[in-house]
């Protein structure tokens, strides 16, 4: 689990903020904005062949775009995965669903774990099914791993690279944060760190 407590804990320019798109153009710019204004340098956009204008948003904000490999949030992450040279990343969608603020809450524990995962607090906006769905995942997950994590589908998250590549990963869909989670904590890496509010849903800056 600790690969070495007395590390430094990690400059924001050591860390690759992937943002996974499909057709976000009404909040990306918001989104990049809010990750330069909280220091963050290192920024892929790895979009799924929006149909609008989320690519050439990001490409005139000065963000590095890169169309991913297949389909789905799997193609996404491993197409991010193939492309990042820091030592660690962190993934947020580019939705609005979390704030760039809490990234910094999964960087306090990134010398001790290989993977940490934000929980989602406030979870109003999710819809009652998916909320159902997500609270019967959270508990056979940690049935059967031992653990005690609140929210395992969280699309926030931190990992540190030369553990990512090592991944397999043959999910499809949105499985792939279930998918990492898994791999990670049959090697007892995994740590779910921050509760934050969620974010989807307030006004944004056009």
């Amino acid at each position: 689990m600790v690969e070495n407590i007395n590390a430094v804990m990690p400059d924001k320019s050591d860390i690759t903020v992937v943002i996974p798109t499909l057709n976000e153009e009404e909040t990306i710019e918001f989104v990049i904005g809010e990750l330069k204004s909280e220091g963050y340098s290192n920024l892929l956009v790895v979009d799924g062949n929006s149909i609008d204008e989320t690519a050439s948003i990001a490409g005139k904000l000065k963000v590095r775009v890169i169309t991913q490999k297949g389909k789905g949030k799997t193609s996404a992450i491993a197409s991010a995965i193939s492309e990042i040279k820091t030592p660690c990343f962190v993934v947020i969608d580019g939705d609005l669903t979390y704030s760039p603020k809490d990234i910094e809450h999964l960087i306090e524990k990134s010398n001790e774990y290989n993977h940490v995962i934000g929980a989602r607090q406030n979870k109003a906006n999710i819809k009652l099914f998916n909320s159902f769905g997500n609270k019967m995942i959270n508990t056979m997950f940690n049935l059967y791993f031992g653990s005690k994590l609140s929210d395992v589908c969280s699309g926030l998250y931190l990992m540190k690279t030369s553990f990512a590549k090592e991944l397999v990963l043959e999910s499809n869909g949105f499985d792939v944060e279930i998918e990492i989670a898994a791999q990670s904590a049959l090697k007892n890496t995994l740590l779910q760190r921050c509760r934050f509010q969620m974010v989807k849903g307030l006004a944004f800056k056009k």
